[in-house]
């Protein structure tokens, strides 16, 4: 057995000693730890080289070992000059443990090589220790509990009497003084007293305390101090001092970021219904407290969708935001209810003023996508003083609610509710625009009406149609001259019927002239009423007040026919769902499916129609072509259940069975005669025989070419498509988003309109969110 003195003494702290014969071309194993059973045996090199490679060392280590310790690596330091080599690797050892090891391969001789492999873990983790303790211990105090002295142990590395005088408590009262803000120095001070802490550690073994510093300069740092006997009589006091200020400015980080995220609506940016709830709504407040929700939003919801109504809102309340100021905040109390408070605003006209200026910038605002939609605002106001936020917003409802009756207007006192419908704030809100360029004439109607409404003065045609445009029906009435020059008053009225604003805003028509063919001319252009030059002024105030109370009751007609014509829409969309439901039972499809398609199409035509006006599709169109695409697979009723439920690719006579589904489903519709004429039946029918055609004239069941297909039918067949391929089937997993886009658009499922291929690609944001 070969052994000497090197060996013997190496055991003492090696897990293992090998040596390396360079004429053997072998191992020698003196010593493993792990492997006891293998010492004092010669072994092939490579293979015991491997087996410690391959069971030990750690995956992530195998490569370096493998080659540190290779055949070529033995007999390259043996032929080289080195006297010593070094290197290190994790390992795991034979009962599982974690060992870093260190190995040594030194010269003995000639042509042997002797290695050693001692596990280093402990030092390598008592350093890695040191280094975090260093860079976050600041200090450690050993307190004499009984006499209260210390002495001071810096950075864990020196310990030596303290320069002062060694008191604890009267180094408590300095580190205070000079280091902890006035406000809590008294509190403080009494938590690090000696007693106090003693106090503390009878109860547990650890008391620990943070506080916050401040330097010279103002700045702040976070220290941790934590308090703990040494040994078990109690008479040493330790008192270790951390730097925790990255951390704590790390908390604070994410701190603010989670109560923005927790306190913030996402999809308006104003506060939400919690953050009233938990930190508002028994605080007391001043100033003023206004509640204000979208007119007519439910309506906008059930005629326009939820992605309109979401539009209005994120609109809406940016707007109102840019009119607030500095410590004043927007809630999103629920729904379409918003809360805004206003400490800064004392008094009552102020309050009123900002209402109105907010209500103002509301009315002006237009949504670019559905530039059909008006909106406004009803606010109710009070002033709040010292009083539960609570308690203000009850005040502030009940004025919101009579704001409403009237609609886009600011409610902010108990005289408004009291003078009713011919209330200061109506008449206020009354705008009444004289259009005449006659200075004389302008001012001798606005002192007849000034009294009772909000007047308005235009000098001529063109500077009327610009005030028609930036108040829009905020003008509750016009008075209007014929002749003026450059744009005559006839001008005014076939520009207001072009835009359609005739029928919103009543005209009365102011003149001289007396001839039959001029009255017709004015009435033909859609005049309210004709007044002649001279008038008496109580028939103007009798003619006007007439026709805005006619006016404000023709609004409130359209929007009950509107209310009854979305309860219709309702209607007719819950007998489709039905129908849909339907198929899908009998289809065995994914119940999503079919709702996906028409969420899908209703994208698409919204893109649609911002990239061309090709189609000419009107918003009416469009929502009828989204809610037929519910029954695009109707023809699927009359399939065999044994083919519509087959697990697995049918063969091609099941393949053309399925394909008649196209066909049938126009069938069922047209069997409908009582219904054959109504749009959505027609379309619908559209949709059922032509989704599964092709632009380049590959589908079927006509082989139609481009634009021979309804655009109806292209656009959910593309729908359609997406959505199959995202969808499971019983023979694959669906695809992913991305995946999908490029089989559609590199024309693996037939060929589309490169138009709505755009389309796909401007609404990928949705879908992707969607899936």
């Amino acid at each position: 057995m070969e052994n000497n003195e090197i060996v013997r003494s190496l055991k003492f702290y090696c897990d293992a000693i090998f040596k390396y014969d360079y004429e053997k071309d072998k191992v020698f194993l003196y010593y493993d730890s792990n492997r006891p059973e293998y010492a004092n045996n010669w072994f092939d090199t490579e293979r015991i080289i491997e087996h410690y490679t391959s069971s030990y060392v750690f995956a992530a280590d195998v490569h370096q070992a493998s080659g540190n310790l290779s055949r070529e690596s033995l007999r390259c330091f043996c032929e080289g000059e080195e006297c010593c080599r070094a290197f290190e690797h994790k390992v795991r050892t034979k009962s599982g443990e974690t060992a870093w090891y260190e190995v040594i391969l030194q010269r003995q001789g000639m042509r042997n090589v002797l290695v050693s492999c001692r596990n280093i873990f402990t030092e390598v983790l008592n350093s890695s220790l040191k280094r975090v303790m260093d860079s976050i211990l600041e200090d450690l105090l050993l307190i004499d509990t009984e006499s209260g002295r210390y002495m001071t142990h810096i950075n864990g590395i020196d310990l030596h009497p303290a320069a002062d005088d060694g008191n604890y408590d009267r180094r408590v009262d300095l580190f205070v003084r000079d280091c902890i803000a006035d406000s809590e120095a008294e509190e403080i001070a009494r938590k690090l007293r000696l007693g106090y802490v003693v106090e503390q550690l009878a109860k547990t073994d650890r008391y620990t305390l943070c506080v916050s510093l401040h330097d010279e300069y103002g700045v702040v740092s976070y220290k941790k101090l934590i308090y703990s006997y040494i040994g078990d009589d109690r008479s040493i006091l330790a008192l270790a001092r951390f730097d925790v200020s990255d951390i704590v400015s790390e908390y604070k980080l994410q701190l603010k970021y989670y109560e923005k995220v927790s306190f913030r609506d996402s999809l308006t940016g104003a506060y939400n219904r919690k953050h009233y709830e938990e930190q508002l709504k028994q605080a007391r407040c001043d100033g003023g407290v206004a509640i204000f929700d979208l007119d007519d939003f439910k309506l906008c919801n059930d005629i326009y969708g939820h992605a309109a109504g979401d539009a209005v809102l994120s609109c809406v309340s940016g707007a109102v935001r840019t009119c607030l100021h500095e410590g004043e905040r927007m809630i999103r109390y629920g729904g379409d209810e918003f809360v805004l408070l206003l400490p800064t605003v004392l008094d009552r006209s102020l309050l009123t003023s900002r209402l109105d200026q907010i209500c103002e910038k509301v009315r002006q605002l237009r949504l670019d996508e559905y530039p059909s939609i008006e909106l406004s605002i009803s606010m109710g106001g009070t002033l709040a003083q010292n009083e539960p936020l609570e308690e203000a917003l009850v005040r502030a409802d009940r004025y919101m609610y009579i704001a409403k009756r009237h609609k886009g207007i600011a409610v902010t006192s108990e005289t408004d509710e009291e003078h009713g419908t011919r209330s200061e704030y109506e008449r206020r809100h009354q705008q009444v625009l004289i259009v005449d360029d006659s200075e004389l004439n302008r001012d001798m109607l606005s002192s007849i009406l000034g009294g009772d409404y909000s007047i308005l003065t235009a000098r001529g045609g063109k500077e009327c149609l610009d005030m028609l445009h930036e108040y829009g029906t905020g003008i509750s009435l016009m008075l209007l001259d014929i002749i003026m020059p450059g744009c005559s008053g006839f001008d005014v009225l076939e520009d207001m019927n072009r835009s359609g604003t005739i029928s919103d805003i009543p005209v009365i028509m102011i003149s001289s002239e007396h001839s039959d063919d001029v009255m017709n001319r004015a009435y033909e252009l859609g005049i309210s009423d004709y007044i002649s030059r001279p008038f008496d002024s109580r028939v103007i105030c009798r003619r006007v007040n007439n026709i805005i109370k006619m006016n404000m009751k023709q609004r409130r007609l359209t929007e009950l026919l509107s209310t009854q014509m979305k309860n219709r829409e309702r209607r007719d969309k819950m007998i489709v769902d039905i129908l849909r439901h339907i198929v899908e039972f009998r289809n065995g499809e994914d119940e999503w499916h079919v709702e996906n398609v028409s969420k899908i199409t209703e994208l698409l035509l919204t893109s649609l129609v911002k990239r061309t006006n090709k189609y000419h599709l009107t918003w009416e169109e469009r929502r009828t072509i989204t809610l037929a695409s519910s029954l695009h697979d109707i023809g699927k009723i009359g399939i065999s259940e044994d083919i519509l439920g087959k697990h697995g690719r049918l063969t091609p006579e099941e393949r053309r069975i399925m394909q008649t589904h196209t066909v049938l489903g126009e069938q069922i519709l047209n069997s409908l005669e009582r219904f054959r004429d109504e749009e959505l039946v027609r379309i619908a029918a559209q949709v059922c025989r032509s989704h599964h055609e092709r632009y380049d004239g590959g589908g079927y069941p006509d082989g139609l070419v481009g634009e021979q297909i309804p655009i109806s039918a292209q656009v959910v067949s593309l729908a359609d498509t997406y959505d199959a391929l995202i969808s499971a089937r019983p023979y694959r997993d669906g695809l992913t988003h991305d995946e999908a886009i490029r089989r559609i658009c590199s024309g693996e499922c037939g060929v589309f309109n490169p138009l709505l291929l755009g389309c796909l690609r401007d609404i990928e944001g949705c879908l992707r969110e969607a899936q």
